[in-house]
């Protein structure tokens, strides 16, 4: 399983961050800055800037825009800078969830309505910048998990009554904190507010097998060394539970009578892209005859709390619940197969590492989009992927015979 370990002991902000995950060898040959330009409808300068620290290398990522400091409301002018059409929607997940943290924790502090927020142009451009370009290259990494150390934080700065220490206190609510090293940590809130809506677990460096470090500059503290470090590596696990042994998820269910069923597929599209594993909904009859849907989420532990909060807001329920059960998987790998009509993804479950197939399912969403594309009928192309994918196996399997065994 890959995994992504963010050292932040020395402190963290937004430029350190993002220059470490794009000085990483994933992103050598990718025109990242280019990319992430295409998503947003202002006129702006990103950069990333190498350099070194204590003979550390590291990087920077900085962003320059010709925008005043003039008031604007921050939900509505966060949609305006940004064109969606071309964002994936798990970097949209992602930066909702952000945005919505550290909008939360300003209204709290504020006292404010947070759909009545307002900031400066040049900072909300910032926030709204440096939050896509994060989630999009957490993308890119295609982590299975991310972890931290616990984060640093100044003797005093979230005890405070003033303002600032109470949005500090939001935005590091259920994060793991500890004492900077030093005073001045070269943190910033942004930092916070990024690492603490990506970091399913805080702690020491877990066993891996190390890919690579890549450090990020911080603008002041660090005595030592340049500040911040991602450490990439995979611990030598499957992405999924090994086949025959038992894997542990959490079941979140609730009964919804009283909904217009027109927001059902919203409601398990907003689920999924939030992480649940699967989500769907049995017909029931409740008490006097009434009709309703059983709403059944699946979903690892660490996903609970920003599902239920799915839920709570896309459905008129008023309570749900959860469960910790166990379950056995087969081990999935997915790969492409070439039919008359053009390439297939292939899902297949296999009983071991590196056994033939029990289970073969060619991409629904690939068979659609060639038949749409091509005018043919959806269950010829279903087909011809299903015998590509069993020729494929038959080609894998071990030959028997004098000297060999089954």
């Amino acid at each position: 399983m890959r995994l992504i370990y963010i050292d932040c002991s020395e402190g963290v902000s937004a430029e350190a961050l993002l220059g470490a995950v794009f000085n990483l060898e994933a992103f050598k040959n990718l025109q990242i800055t280019a990319e992430l330009k295409n998503y947003f409808n202002i006129d702006c300068e990103l950069k990333i800037e190498k350099t070194t620290r204590d003979h550390f290398p590291g990087a920077g990522y900085y962003l320059n825009c010709n925008y005043t400091g003039e008031s604007v409301n921050m939900a509505d002018f966060t949609e305006k800078i940004l064109d969606r059409s071309k964002i994936a929607k798990p970097v949209q997940s992602g930066f909702d969830n952000f945005f919505n943290r550290y909008t939360a924790a300003l209204s709290r502090a504020q006292n404010i309505p947070a759909d009545r927020l307002s900031l400066e142009q040049d900072k909300l451009i910032h926030i709204t910048v440096m939050g896509i370009s994060y989630f999009t290259a957490l993308a890119h990494l295609n982590a299975q998990k991310i972890m931290a150390t616990p984060i640093p934080v100044s003797d005093g700065s979230i005890f405070t009554q003033k303002k600032d220490g109470c949005f500090l206190t939001e935005i590091l609510k259920g994060a793991r904190i500890g004492p900077a090293k030093n005073k001045a940590t070269g943190s910033t809130v942004l930092g916070m507010a990024l690492v603490t809506s990506s970091v399913a677990e805080y702690g020491p460096l877990p066993e891996m097998f190390l890919e690579e470090v890549s450090c990020g500059i911080l603008k002041k503290g660090a005595l030592e060394g340049p500040g911040l470090r991602i450490i990439a590596g995979d611990d030598g696990r499957q992405a999924f539970a090994i086949p025959g042994t038992k894997e542990k998820i959490m079941v979140l269910e609730t009964n919804i009578d009283d909904m217009n069923p027109e927001f059902f597929p919203f409601l398990i599209e907003q689920l999924l892209n939030n992480g649940a594993l699967d989500a769907f909904l049995t017909p029931v009859y409740m008490k006097k005859g009434r009709p309703a849907n059983l709403l059944t989420v699946l979903c690892r532990k660490e996903k609970i709390e920003p599902l239920l909060e799915v839920v709570f807001k896309e459905t008129t329920t008023l309570g749900v619940r959860f469960r910790e059960e166990k379950r056995r998987v087969l081990l999935r790998k997915i790969f492409k197969v070439v039919t008359p009509y053009g390439e297939v993804r292939i899902k297949t479950g296999s009983t071991e590492k590196g056994g033939l197939p029990v289970q073969v399912a060619p991409e629904f969403e690939d068979c659609k989009n060639i038949a749409v594309k091509q005018g043919v009928p959806l269950k010829e192309i279903y087909a011809a992927a299903q015998r590509a994918a069993h020729e494929n196996a038959k080609k894998q399997r071990p030959e028997t015979g004098p000297g060999t065994s089954r």
